[in-house]
């Protein structure tokens, strides 16, 4: 093999390793992130395993509701607790935001279901669904 060849096949594969992160430390590459809204509800969402993905629904407490999820069954994993964001700081009853983060750990599909309920009525007023798909 000429000596332009074996340098252009070297260089080309340097290349492809730089692009790929060859030789980073894996905990230094940024983790994907979804962030779903209502918006999204009904949707299937095609992502890959490792991915992290936030929920984000409008939410407010003052009135006794709140968003309650279905615990995931194993294409997802519950990424600690639920949040929430308030609204606009120093009024009262101002609706915020409520999160929900899960991590993509197998192949396979899986539901994200929440209920937006009182705990004491366990009758939801509104939900919310998508479909999280992945392959290996």
């Amino acid at each position: 093999m000429p000596a332009s060849r074996v340098r252009m096949a070297a260089c080309v594969l340097l290349a492809a390793a730089a692009m790929t992160g060859c030789g980073k430390d894996p905990s230094e590459r940024p983790t994907p992130e979804v962030v779903l809204t209502d918006a999204d509800a009904g949707a299937i969402v095609s992502v890959g395993i490792g991915t992290r993905i936030v929920v984000r629904l409008e939410s407010n407490p003052s009135t006794g509701y709140s968003w309650v999820a279905t615990p995931p069954s194993g294409v997802l994993r519950a990424v600690g607790k639920d949040s929430t964001e308030r609204g606009e700081t120093g009024r009262v009853g101002v609706p915020g935001t409520q999160m929900f983060a899960y991590e993509v750990v197998a192949a396979g599909s899986e539901r994200i279901e929440l209920r937006y309920e009182r705990s004491w009525e366990r009758v939801p007023v509104k939900s919310f669904s998508v479909t999280v798909q992945t392959g290996r």
